[in-house]
C-alpha cells in the first residue's frame, strides 16, 4: 500500500463481489508513511511489516517509523499489527534471545493489538515453542502494572470534546465508569463490532466482551485488543438477551454474584440502532 487509493480500489472490488471482508494495509514503503493517516482512516486494520521497510529505510530508523504506524492507527481507532523478525533466532533455536524477548515486550508497550510470527512458524523447527514464547512474553507485560494511555494522550484534535461521535463518547464514559466502580466486565451488544473497537482504542483495565449474533464479526473482533466476542442467538430479544446474561459471564469464568458489569447496546436492539445507551447492573 502506498496511498488511501489502493486501499478503496481493493475495497470497491470487494463490495462488487457483495462481500465486506475487511482489507489490512501492509505498511512496508517509505512513500505509505507521507499518507499514514489517510490510510489508516480507510483501512480496516494495519500492519507494520518491519522487514521490507528495513530495507526501503534505514535499519535504524524501523523502530521510530512502527511508533509513527501505531500512533495513526490509534488516531484512527484502528487495530495495529506488528510483524517480521519478531522471534528471528527460534527458527533454528528453541530459546529466544533477550533482545527478542525486549522486543516482543516493546510490540505491547508500543500498543499494537497484535504481535506475529511469520517464519518462525511457518518454516522454523520450534513453531509451538515460538507460540508458547511469545504468548507468555505477551502476558508477562501485560500483568505488569503500567499506565495505560489516557484518551487524552491518544486522541487528537478530530476527537476531542465537542467532536466525538454518540458512540465515542458512550465508549470513554462505559471505560471511565468501569474503571471507577472496578467493574469486571464491559459488555457491549454489537452487530458490526463499531462500539467493541471503540472501547478498545481507550485500552481500559477491564475485560471488553463483545456480544453479536454474527459469527464473522465476533471472529474479526480478535484481531482487536482486549475484546473477546460471543456469539449469542438470543441478540434481537433484549428480555431474552438481559436474563441470560449473568449465566452466561458466569459460564465464561468472567463475573461472579455481586460483580459490577458496565454495559452499552443501541436501544431497541431489534431496530439495529446504534449505540446509544450505557447501563451498569450488579451481578445476581
Amino acid at each position: 500500500v502506498q496511498d488511501p487509493a489502493d486501499i478503496l480500489q481493493v475495497k470497491n472490488m470487494i463490495k462488487a463481489l457483495g462481500s465486506d471482508v475487511p482489507v489490512i494495509a501492509k505498511i512496508e514503503m517509505l512513500p505509505a508513511l507521507e499518507h499514514i493517516d489517510a490510510i489508516a482512516e480507510v483501512a480496516d486494520a494495519l500492519m507494520v511489516a518491519r522487514g521490507d521497510l528495513g530495507v526501503e529505510a534505514n535499519v535504524e530508523r524501523v523502530p521510530n517509523l512502527q511508533k509513527k504506524i501505531i500512533a495513526a492507527a490509534a488516531r484512527a481507532g484502528k487495530p495495529v499489527i506488528i510483524a517480521t523478525q519478531m522471534l528471528e533466532s527460534m527458527i533454528t533455536n528453541p530459546r529466544a534471545s533477550l533482545a527478542e524477548v525486549a522486543d516482543v515486550a516493546n510490540g505491547v508497550l508500543d500498543g499494537a493489538d497484535c504481535l506475529m510470527l511469520s517464519g518462525e512458524v511457518a518454516s522454523g523447527r520450534y513453531p509451538i515453542e515460538c507460540v508458547t514464547r511469545m504468548a507468555s512474553i505477551i502476558e508477562q507485560v501485560e500483568a505488569w502494572t503500567f499506565k495505560r494511555p489516557s484518551p487524552v494522550s491518544i486522541a487528537d484534535s478530530s476527537t476531542k470534546e465537542g467532536n466525538w461521535e454518540i458512540h465515542e463518547s458512550i465508549a470513554v464514559a462505559a471505560c471511565e465508569s468501569a474503571d471507577t466502580l472496578k467493574a469486571k466486565a464491559i459488555v457491549c451488544m454489537t452487530l458490526t463490532g463499531a462500539i467493541a473497537k471503540s472501547i478498545s482504542r481507550w485500552r481500559p483495565n477491564t475485560p471488553i466482551i463483545a456480544i453479536s449474533p454474527r459469527p464473522d464479526v465476533t471472529r474479526r473482533l480478535a484481531l482487536v485488543w482486549g475484546v473477546q466476542g460471543v456469539n449469542n442467538e438470543s441478540f434481537y430479544n433484549a428480555d431474552s438477551l438481559v436474563q441470560e446474561l449473568p449465566k452466561m459471564l458466569k459460564e465464561l469464568g468472567i463475573v461472579e454474584s455481586g460483580d459490577v458489569v458496565v454495559m452499552t447496546a443501541g436501544i431497541p436492539i431489534n431496530h439495529m440502532k446504534p449505540t446509544n445507551m450505557i447501563k451498569i447492573n450488579r451481578i445476581p
